[in-house]
């Protein structure tokens, strides 16, 4: 059976648009080129501990003093959108199964903590890391409303809570980079890089 020319435009323009749908899409389309943080130039940055590496972007984006569970906070010139690594010890390594029951646990605590959040979902989503659960909600925040992004990984016998939080008037822009940052994440972070 043959199939013609545009039919076969058709499957391949399908196949794309899957990619793009699926758990990787703001890496895909990074990849890409096409939507969210294509044109933005990224540099690694390894924590000095070793505990983890990230890319962050290569220009508007800090470096901020971070203390006690937060291990790193990052946030853009601005201060519309920042990147919080949050470490928290476990007694034992999450297994695959526990994720999203995590996940769950996790959404209730925020509801808690946050009474008038809203529009929350989860989901597994993977990064360097591995795969974790990447909770999305709303809220109010000091400045007005605000996007948050929670990515959830457990990684040996400690819990990696990465919190990217974006104002609603920057989300379009910043959002994408928050979303890559995330899914760039891996602990531990990998030799430190040599010096020729």
């Amino acid at each position: 059976m043959r199939y013609s020319p545009t039919r076969w435009v058709m499957v391949i323009a399908l196949a794309a648009a899957g990619v793009l749908a699926g758990a990787n899409a703001a890496h895909a389309q990074k990849k890409l080129g096409i939507f969210g943080s294509g044109d933005i130039k990224y540099s690694s940055y390894r924590d000095t501990a070793g505990r983890f590496e990230i890319e962050q972007p290569s220009k508007d984006w800090n470096l901020m003093p971070a203390g006690g569970s937060l291990i790193a906070v990052f946030a853009h010139k601005d201060l519309t959108a920042t990147l919080n690594v949050d470490l928290s010890p476990l007694t034992e390594a999450l297994s695959e199964s526990e994720i999203m029951i995590n996940a769950k646990i996790e959404v209730e605590t925020l509801k808690e903590q946050n009474p008038n959040a809203k529009d929350f979902t989860s989901e597994l989503f993977d990064s360097r890391a591995g795969k974790g659960a990447l909770i999305k909600y709303s809220r109010v925040g000091s400045k007005g409303a605000e996007k948050v992004m929670r990515y959830l990984v457990g990684v040996e016998r400690n819990l990696y809570r990465l919190d990217g939080i974006v104002q609603i008037a920057a989300a379009a822009k910043l959002e994408p980079v928050l979303m890559h940052m995330i899914q760039s994440f891996k602990a531990p972070a990998g030799p430190p890089a040599t010096k020729n």
